[in-house]
């Protein structure tokens, strides 16, 4: 038979939910433990499934018994599972000239947390490993798990801008990335042929006037599991309706958008311009996405969240729930993204990615995950 023994840091309620180990025959076979007999020297092992983020921090440990038919002897082997622990958050940053929005440039201020005391620079452990001003990269450091991008490469070089590295970052990395060209040098990078963006189906970025912004509200929208974690069931319970009205969001006359309309399924909109400067009714035209399947946010301004007085009036909320993500992401990698997949993501219906990501039940599953996840989320 088999059976776990764990031991958790979690706090009062903390226990391993729905995390069950499967006993094999040498050839993958699954064993009949109830009334299975085999020769002495059959050989066995263990599978472990993927450990998720409401399951972090455990000690876990399957216990096999094993005994001899017609004999009271019996053996018992322990078999360790790796924890799952938070990884250091190391940043590096991809830039070019000029560098608006860049990794701790001016105006990114308020994302990295040099205003309002928010930001990057909240997040326990977090540090820069630095940044490059290459037309591109041709490695990106193994420790890395959170990467900005913000290729600022007018012309030809822009229309040659070498994605390749980040490509291969996004393909291979189980970690987080964002981003952020915003200004018209970073057009031609992001539409030419090779660029993330267009391979997973985004639509061509155009270079835009100074509309405002506001939050994009509508039912698909507002029905993901992204924008659940991140509106509905936040853990400071944070909604637009919070935002007093005529407190929109910062946008200026260097910015870059997406027409709303030809995004893919997987594209969150968060942020969009209003339809015009007096109105607060957002326009087809996205300047802020979160895109769990192909890992990535893309922010067409980053000075969304520039510095105190445009991240106040609860506009910080949003700032300090993405931060909340961003900091799960690429600690966690897939062990938390995977939770706020949808079921109809990736080539299977089931939400199967086909790179060993399967859509979770969402962290407010409290029935599945158990009250510690709750408990955690509405702190």
């Amino acid at each position: 038979m088999i059976g776990f023994t764990t031991e958790g840091t979690g706090g009062q309620y903390s226990r391993l939910m729905n995390h069950e180990a499967e006993l094999l025959l040498e050839d993958g076979t699954e064993v009949d433990i109830e009334n299975g007999e085999y020769a002495i020297t059959q050989k066995f092992k263990v599978r472990f499934p993927k450990v998720y983020y409401p399951n972090r921090d455990f000690k876990i440990s399957a216990k096999v018994v094993l005994g001899i038919v017609g004999s009271s002897l019996q053996s018992t082997i322990t078999i360790d599972q790796t924890p799952l622990t938070a990884a250091p958050m190391v940043a590096w940053g991809l830039t070019g000239s000029p560098n608006y929005g860049a990794l701790g440039d001016t105006y990114n201020r308020g994302w990295d947390g040099n205003s309002g005391g928010l930001g990057l620079k909240q997040i326990p452990n977090f540090r820069i490993l630095g940044t490059s001003a290459a037309n591109g990269a041709t490695t990106i450091n193994a420790s890395v798990n959170y990467l900005s991008v913000t290729p600022h490469i007018g012309g030809t070089n822009g229309a040659n801008y070498n994605w390749t590295a980040v490509k291969d970052y996004l393909k291979n990395r189980d970690a987080f990335t964002i981003i952020q060209a915003q200004d018209n040098y970073g057009v031609a990078p992001l539409n030419n042929g090779n660029s993330p963006l267009r391979d997973a189906g985004y639509p061509l970025v155009t270079n835009g006037r100074d509309i405002n912004g506001i939050m994009y509200e509508d039912d698909d929208n507002s029905n993901t599991k992204v924008w659940k974690f991140l509106v509905d069931e936040s853990k400071n319970n944070f909604k637009p309706s919070d935002i007093p009205a005529n407190n929109y969001w910062y946008i200026d006359g260097v910015n870059n958008w997406m027409p709303i309309d030809q995004l893919p399924p997987s594209a969150v909109v968060l942020i969009a311009k209003k339809t015009s400067d007096s109105s607060m009714t957002p326009s087809n035209n996205a300047v802020l996405i979160v895109d769990v399947e192909n890992k990535f946010i893309w922010m067409g301004e980053s000075q969304v969240f520039w510095y105190d007085t445009w991240i106040d009036h609860n506009r910080s909320k949003l700032l300090d729930n993405l931060m909340y993500y961003v900091a799960n992401t690429a600690k966690y990698g897939s062990h938390f993204t995977d939770l706020l997949l949808e079921e109809n993501a990736g080539p299977d219906e089931n939400g199967d990615m086909g790179d060993g990501r399967v859509a979770q039940p969402p962290l407010w599953d409290e029935a599945y995950w158990g009250r510690n996840v709750m408990n955690e989320m509405k702190k």
